[in-house]
């Protein structure tokens, strides 16, 4: 079966963020390659939702969070197979304090 799926807020303002300064320390294009990049590699999760690892820094959280990597980013999402649906929740910078990712609000 294939899931839906669904960009939060928070999810979508990282993506920004992560193109706005590509777009000023690299390229337009750069910027560009590396936001599809990210949105193809979340686009995976329709099909094979459990492929990502668990997410252990966000353990305390109700939801099950897991993620995928792309280049230095993590896509943290969590899977409601009622709906089915994905909810990417986060588009983590892995060279960021790790304590900074436990503070990801529900």
């Amino acid at each position: 079966m294939k899931f839906e799926l669904i960009w939060s807020l928070y999810s979508r303002q990282s993506l920004r963020e992560i193109n706005i300064y590509y777009s000023k320390v690299a390229s337009e294009k750069t910027s560009k390659k590396l936001i599809q990049g990210i949105i193809q590699k979340a686009e995976t999760l329709k099909n094979a939702q459990l492929i990502g690892q668990k997410e252990i820094l966000l353990e305390s959280h109700t939801n099950d969070f897991r993620y995928l990597l792309f280049k230095n980013y993590k896509i943290i999402f969590s899977v409601n197979n009622e709906n089915s649906t994905i909810l990417i929740y986060d588009i983590f910078d892995c060279r960021r304090n790790p304590e900074l990712l436990e503070k990801l609000p529900e």
